[in-house]
């Protein structure tokens, strides 16, 4: 799972929800760790969002 993931978000029709983008966000989510009730699921919810991203669909965001 975690290397469908990584190649997920190294796809090369990203613009924005690349690999960087993820990094980021994780970075913000450690940042803030102390908010979480639920640091894990906050975590995994960094990774799965936009996990699916095709190109003009509007159902990227219900499916990852």
């Amino acid at each position: 799972m975690a290397r469908d993931l990584l190649e997920r978000w190294g796809e090369p029709h990203r613009e924005y929800h690349t690999g960087d983008h993820l990094a980021r966000t994780l970075s913000i989510v450690d940042a803030n760790a102390r908010l979480a009730d639920d640091l894990m699921a906050v975590r995994l919810a960094a990774w799965f969002h936009d996990a699916v991203y095709d190109l003009g669909a509007v159902t990227n965001e219900r499916r990852s």
